[in-house]
């Protein structure tokens, strides 16, 4: 899909230049997006398996006029975190209800989930979707912004959905359309720090399930592809890591998403590659869309436009645009 509507390109300033600097950026100044000012109430699922899904519902009143846009957060992330706040306060400062997930195992799930969340999940969003449905909680129907691992799982969920009316559409912010690439780069010794931070918050995560992985195991995982390999692959009935990341990929399931999709990733993500998204034919799938900036880092996108935004950064503006463009 061309771009339907016109979209400044991401002009990034001092002193966020960068990969990394754009990355860093919320962590470095303590970012935060208060959500405060608008209702919310407390909303839960109990999936199929017991495990549970949860998030708050913002403007519940909104719903019967504009289609409900739900947050869907990445690895180790919850509804709490910096990206599902800001792009809730930035869409309903635009008018929109929000509902801000939490994946099973992540936030106020973890004591009620025995398993994590992870790049297979897509069906957890598919039971979400229903759920939402027959509440009425989005007669304007779904529209969905996924972050990261989270954007995978919502590009396999689009794909898996085929033309279903209840999603009018859907934003993927750097997702790692292709595991294997990602866990080869994420790997990298350029990329240590970032790998010991993210391997200690998976740990911690699975420690506090209401049935946690055995410190014995944990204690036996030095890599993140070791986490994958020894943890995630037995959880999510894998082979191992490999076999994990070839049959999670988003990549193998874009040509089948057929509601609008708006794909934005950096080129210089310093931990997921950009070379999948360039070689992609985009032409091939006509209803996607792709912003691909050269910089941005990971779902970073901090430009200067964003005071005269309210403080929203360069990827909500994009997806309220391509909202707008939806005819909502």
């Amino acid at each position: 899909m061309t771009l339907p509507f016109e979209f400044a390109p991401l002009s990034t300033g001092l002193p966020w230049i960068g990969g990394d600097l754009q990355t860093l950026r919320n962590w470095l100044t303590r970012a935060e997006a208060s959500v405060a000012d608008w209702s919310g109430e407390a909303w839960q699922l109990t999936l199929a398996d017991g495990d549970r899904l949860s998030g708050t519902l913002y403007e519940r009143a909104r719903t019967a006029a504009r289609p409900l846009v739900v947050i869907v957060h990445g690895l180790t992330g919850s509804e709490t975190g910096i990206n599902s706040r800001s792009t809730a306060r930035a869409m309903l400062a635009a008018g929109y209800p929000v509902l801000t997930l939490n994946m099973r195992g992540a936030g106020s799930t973890a004591p009620w989930c025995r398993s994590i969340y992870h790049a297979g999940r897509s069906e957890d969003l598919a039971e979400a979707l229903s759920a939402i449905a027959a509440a009425g909680l989005a007669p304007r129907g779904t529209f969905w912004v996924g972050y990261s691992l989270g954007a995978n799982i919502l590009l396999n969920m689009m794909g898996d959905l085929g033309d279903d009316s209840r999603v009018i559409g859907a934003v993927s912010v750097s997702a790692p359309i292709d595991m294997l690439a990602t866990s080869k780069t994420f790997l990298k010794r350029r990329n240590r720090i970032y790998h010991n931070w993210l391997l200690a918050e998976m740990k911690r995560g699975v420690r506090i399930l209401a049935e946690p992985v055995p410190e014995a195991l944990l204690s036996d995982v030095r890599t993140t592809v070791d986490y994958d390999e020894k943890v995630v692959a037995p959880i999510g009935g894998y082979r191992g890591a490999e076999d994990y990341y070839r049959r999670t990929s988003a990549l193998g399931r874009l040509n089948a998403i057929r509601r609008p999709t708006l794909l934005i990733h950096a080129q210089d993500d310093p931990w997921i590659p950009a070379a999948p998204y360039l070689a992609y034919d985009w032409k091939s799938a006509p209803a996607l869309a792709a912003l691909l900036p050269c910089s941005g880092g990971h779902v970073g996108f901090h430009d200067r436009g964003r005071r005269k935004a309210g403080g929203a950064p360069w990827h909500d503006r994009a997806a309220i645009a391509f909202l707008g463009f939806l005819g909502y």
